[in-house]
């Protein structure tokens, strides 16, 4: 139980906000790059939601999945 709050309050806390993940692909509005981010951070949660990991983990798994499927959709990462 704690440990859901304790991943609950990392997710909500901006660990995945657009300026944790910085993106760029030509011709898309920062607009619709927001609503992509906000997409794969969701798919994301919903992916790390279920599994039984030590709370770093879940916060290092999340990251790369939000990354890979931002990636997966033609964005590049700010600094790449």
């Amino acid at each position: 139980m704690i440990r859901l709050a304790l991943v609950a309050a990392l997710l909500v806390s901006g660990c995945g906000s657009r300026g944790n993940f910085p993106v760029y692909k030509p011709g898309v509005s920062k607009e619709q790059a927001d609503l992509d981010v906000k997409d794969c951070e969701a798919r994301a949660h919903s992916f790390i939601r279920n599994r039984a990991a030590h709370i770093r983990d879940q916060a290092q798994a999340y990251n790369r999945l939000v990354v890979d499927c931002m990636r997966d959709r033609g964005y590049s990462m700010s600094g790449e």
